[in-house]
């Protein structure tokens, strides 16, 4: 299952967010690496930081920033969110 939230402010939408649920932990790791992959192939994304089970990506204009949060992919669960920095 999947939990997707979206936040609001004056100039608009700022924060996604999509929360997975996986039954098995391999699942979840399939859905992990095919996301992290496809956002490593785009040049204006490329290789992340990952500190503390926290993958984490800076456009290069600094305009979007991704987080994949994996801490909890033993138990099937894999957060991911997008901001738009102002």
């Amino acid at each position: 299952s999947y939990k997707i939230t979206y936040f609001f402010d004056a100039a608009g939408c700022y924060e996604v967010g999509l929360d997975t649920y996986f039954s098995l932990e391999t699942n979840a790791i399939e859905v992990l690496n095919e996301i992290k992959g496809m956002i490593e192939k785009d040049a204006n994304f490329g290789t992340p930081t990952n500190t503390n089970s926290l993958y984490e990506w800076n456009s290069k204009d600094r305009l979007v920033s991704i987080q994949m949060d994996y801490i909890n992919q033993d138990k099937g669960m894999i957060s991911l969110t997008i901001f738009a920095n102002q």
